[in-house]
């Protein structure tokens, strides 16, 4: 589990790192594997908030990845998705700043779309 966690951190710092050079194949491919080890950890440990608020981040990466290549309608589901899982999280964590800032930016991020 540590290892998968560890590579799925590695996979969105890449992706991250790709995109900021403005190659956005590369990065998508690397906000991918993050996001499907995301939604593995997730799916193996529901309630482990890590894991969730980690599924939620990759949703939204590649959210803003779509919408910076003009792809509204892939970036809106990524965007939504995103904001139900922080919608949870905020819910079962209340205490937890970190979830709702970023349920704010990714509504400020759906508004932004027109959603």
């Amino acid at each position: 589990v540590g290892f998968k966690n560890g590579l799925a951190i590695s996979y969105t710092k890449l992706g991250e790192t790709y995109a900021a050079l403005g190659d956005a194949q590369k990065a998508l491919g690397f906000y991918e594997d993050y996001h499907r080890l995301s939604k593995e950890l997730h799916a193996a440990f529901p309630d482990q908030v890590d894991f969730k608020n980690g599924l939620a981040v990759s949703h939204w990466k590649l959210g803003d990845l779509a919408r910076s290549q003009n792809d509204r309608p892939t970036g809106e589901i990524h965007f939504r998705e995103a904001e139900r899982l922080w919608a949870e999280l905020v819910e079962t964590a209340p205490g937890v700043v970190e979830y709702r800032n970023n349920l704010a930016a990714v509504r400020g991020d759906l508004a932004g779309l027109g959603g």
